[in-house]
């Protein structure tokens, strides 16, 4: 079975099992990037688990059950990859929605650099981006959410572009992409994904490109403070020390050559 079958199948099943709750379905139209190292926060089930890899020209499927009581909001990361050149900065798309069992279903959607070695493998840190981005969130059936991204490239492993006199132009549109996001208003509601090069034709006025997110704040260590008070105090010591036995040295010296 080809892996669009088997996608199809389990959308299929999904269909038919799952009541309440949310399919989230992701094509990726650039054929540059590849969508890596997936992660996903939930608060509810996880139905059925999104697609670890999505290639170009792929897509993938993940589904996420309501609960009885709270309905479910999560998140879901893939980390941008590219094989014809490397980027600058790691960056992740990030995906968030939030299907309550009554009120309006909401969603996000960004291309984010995130200041933080543990994201996207800690939870902890997942759910922290989570709650930080979800402030924002739009309405379903609402809008359309597009990111133009166009970001920094380190070199090309792949194709020669320097051959050009606008290689550098040429390359720097191999790296752009547009992303966009639409969101279902039903209880078995459907977030859409497209990852499309360079700027998909939009009338949209308000296009997010990518976005920063700060590491978590530094908790206080009342040990950490001692070790570090501890290891001045010992460079301190050190100093003074080396400073008497450098007196002490000369002082001996000089008693020698006026004994002779």
């Amino acid at each position: 079975m080809s892996e669009s079958a088997s996608l199809l199948q389990i959308l299929g099943t999904i269909r038919k099992e799952l009541t309440r709750g949310i399919t989230i379905g992701i094509e990726n139209f650039h054929e540059h990037y590849y969508l890596r190292n997936m992660e996903y926060y939930c608060e509810t089930d996880c139905f059925n688990a999104p697609t670890i890899s999505i290639s170009p020209g792929k897509w993938g499927l993940g589904a996420f059950r309501s609960s009885i009581t709270n309905g479910t909001r999560g998140l879901l990361t893939y980390e941008l990859q590219s094989e014809s050149f490397t980027l600058t900065d790691r960056l992740f798309l990030i995906i968030g929605w939030h299907v309550p069992l009554i009120g309006d279903n909401h969603y996000f959607l960004h291309v984010a650099q995130v200041e933080s070695p543990d994201f996207p493998a800690k939870e902890s840190e997942r759910q922290r981006v989570y709650e930080f981005l979800s402030h924002k969130k739009t309405r379903a059936g609402k809008k359309t959410i597009f990111c133009y991204v166009s970001p920094e490239v380190v070199d090309d492993q792949k194709q020669q572009v320097n051959e050009k006199e606008d290689g550098k132009a040429d390359h720097a549109s191999r790296s752009c992409l547009t992303v966009c996001a639409s969101m279902a208003t039903t209880s078995l509601a459907n977030l859409r994904v497209e990852i499309h090069p360079q700027k998909f034709p939009t009338d949209e006025q308000n296009v997010e490109g990518t976005i920063h997110i700060a590491g978590p704040p530094q908790r206080f260590s009342f040990t950490k403070l001692m070790e570090e008070r501890f290891a001045n105090a010992e460079i301190k010591v050190n100093d003074a020390l080396e400073k008497f036995l450098k007196i002490k040295t000369e002082s001996t010296v000089k008693d020698t050559r006026k004994g002779i």
